[in-house]
């Protein structure tokens, strides 16, 4: 009895080494490897009691009773037993030997995500921290405190923080911590909750190890609302010691506020991030009283600021408007706090897009990215002015380490492809292109590039077919308007680049100036660039714009890009 329960104990552990090793290769989850350990310590106790039960004897296997107590058991059959014993447990200790001191190296190694060569100190991915509330309403506040957290980590250079987009796409997706580091491509995890009744607050937090699913540390913090702020430095500083990041300068602490300021801030930034012309005037309105209840707020003044810059870039306020509001409150900003990284980056975008005025506008990049290095918003729009600039390898590098830290933000895929097949790399600007596409299907903007990718590539029936999928009326018309050119279909080319005179010129010269410059008509080509410029329309990409690069030949193609702050011998200066 005893050399049978000694067998099954070894052979079990031996099996469960195996199933923790090939289970997850196979796709099977954590929950079917506990379900098999367990059937195999149910089976202990019969395999016991058969032993007790039955006796290998001389002529085969008999129940014990039926076998002459006083004579003696073969010996061979114990033996045999011995051996078999022996075998197992040989076995167990030569695979424990391999996987502890051969193989232990590689399955660190082989765990842990790839893809990027990860920072000293480690990664991390902040997960929207759950709304325990009563009433279930305080979503905005719990992200909020979630993005606070993570911003306040993203400040520290020796560390890699996945950027909000990235890490809240995992709100409603049931995975475990470990997959969502693997997807992250981050080491680290920190998870919470939020609940806010009346003026009382309780957050809890918790920092998991994701690669071994272990607990580094947790704090709960039940506080008056006005403490918010010190809860949120403490986590931050909590948090940091377990990471192992050695830091070469001090953490950066939250910018405190009048409780009431904060609350609207924390709604307008809500709205904000809804990217709607609703949740735009809702933004608006919410970081008003915000500035209104404290106006020495900086970070509610720069929220305003990007409200007022997308509500001009999508139609919905004014253009000249919209950059003349958004720059005084960012100006005010900037006084308040000359250290807020979003301050200055809003006025680089201000400087780029509004005044043109280069050099500025690099200037306040350098200083928002010196303030905030891992911020993936600050590289991906630097990188717009280094495209715009020229500086395509530069614009490259910037977007593809803001895809790193938001490996899911569709847009910067989308920016990364333009750039490469501005360098003439069309492969690979397909690859980010229908990755872009993966990451937000049925997105008109990234169509749009693919049909227009299809035009560089020689296949206009192709582009023709992404054309239909646009949302972006004069987009398409302008796809639709080359690409019946190329076929040779002169009627459908020139029905097209009527209707986007008639419809949409007016407001989008660029994307006429392309057309007709793809069409071989250089006169009208100029006119409508001469409007853009004239009329203070948008510009950018275009010193290296494929679309326009039958126009570098003509005499008016260096004194434009002069006149636009653009020739070679000025954007030279322009310190990136």
């Amino acid at each position: 009895m005893y050399r049978i329960a000694a067998a099954y104990a070894v052979a079990a552990w031996l099996i469960i080494q195996v199933v923790e090793t090939i289970f997850p290769a196979f796709g099977f989850d954590d929950a079917t490897t506990r379900y098999t350990v367990i059937a195999l310590m149910i089976g202990f106790v019969p395999a016991v009691i058969f032993a007790w039960a039955f006796e290998v004897s001389p002529e085969g296997l008999r129940r014990d009773r039926g076998v002459d107590q006083h004579a003696s058991p073969d010996p061979r059959m114990h033996k045999r037993l011995d051996q078999v014993i022996i075998a197992v447990l040989v076995i167990a200790v030569t695979y424990f030997a391999i996987d502890k001191f051969v193989l232990s190296e590689y399955n660190s190694a082989s765990s842990a995500p790839v893809g990027y060569a990860t920072p000293i100190g480690g990664s991390i991915a902040v997960m929207p921290f759950v709304d325990m509330s009563p009433g279930g309403d305080q979503a905005y506040f719990s992200d909020g405190i979630a993005e606070e957290i993570l911003n306040l980590l993203s400040r520290v250079p020796e560390l890699r923080v996945v950027s909000r987009s990235s890490s809240f796409a995992y709100r409603d997706r049931n995975l475990s911590a470990r997959d969502i580091a693997y997807e992250l491509n981050v080491n680290y995890i920190l998870e919470g909750s939020v609940r806010k009744q009346g003026d009382q607050l309780r957050i809890t937090a918790q920092l998991i190890d994701a690669l071994t699913d272990s607990h580094l540390w947790s704090g709960t913090f039940e506080r008056a609302f006005d403490d918010v702020f010190a809860i949120q430095d403490e986590i931050a500083a909590a948090v940091m010691p377990a990471l192992e990041v050695e830091l070469l300068h001090e953490l950066p602490v939250t910018t405190e506020a009048d409780p009431d300021a904060y609350t609207h801030y924390l709604k307008c930034r809500h709205y904000y991030l809804q990217r709607t012309s609703n949740g735009l005037e809702a933004a608006v309105e919410h970081c008003k009283q915000s500035t209104e209840l404290d106006s020495n707020y900086a970070p509610a003044w720069v929220n305003l600021a990007s409200a007022y810059i997308n509500q001009g870039e999508s139609g919905q306020r004014d253009y000249s408007e919209a950059y003349e509001l958004a720059t005084a409150a960012v100006d005010r900003a900037i006084v308040i706090d000359p250290e807020l990284p979003f301050a200055h980056s809003a006025r680089a975008w201000i400087a780029f897009n509004f005044e043109r005025d280069y050099p500025n506008s690099a200037k306040h990049f350098r200083i928002a990215r010196s303030l905030f290095p891992n911020s993936s918003v600050i590289l991906a729009n630097a990188s717009v002015l280094a495209a715009h600039l020229g500086y395509l390898d530069d614009a490259t590098a910037m977007v593809s380490r803001s895809i790193a830290l938001n490996p899911s933000d569709s847009v910067a895929h989308s920016m990364r492809g333009i750039y490469l097949a501005r360098l003439g790399r069309l492969d690979e600007a397909e690859k980010d292109f229908r990755e872009a596409l993966k990451l937000s299907p049925g997105s008109g903007y990234h169509s749009g590039n693919l049909a227009l990718l299809r035009l560089l590539q020689g296949r206009p029936a192709e582009a023709i077919e992404y054309a239909a999928d646009l949302d972006d009326e004069p987009q398409r018309l302008s796809v639709l308007a080359m690409a019946y050119f190329d076929l040779g279909d002169q009627a459908a080319s020139g029905s097209a680049i009527d209707t986007l005179h008639s419809g949409f010129g007016d407001s989008f010269p660029l994307k006429t100036a392309r057309a007709h410059a793809w069409r071989g008509e250089t006169e009208d080509a100029f006119r409508w660039l001469d409007r853009a410029v004239r009329e203070g329309h948008s510009i950018e990409g275009i010193k290296n714009d494929p679309f326009l690069s039958d126009l570098h030949a003509d005499p008016r193609w260096q004194p434009l890009l002069e006149s636009l702050g653009l020739d070679d011998a000025l954007t030279a200066t322009v310190d990136l």
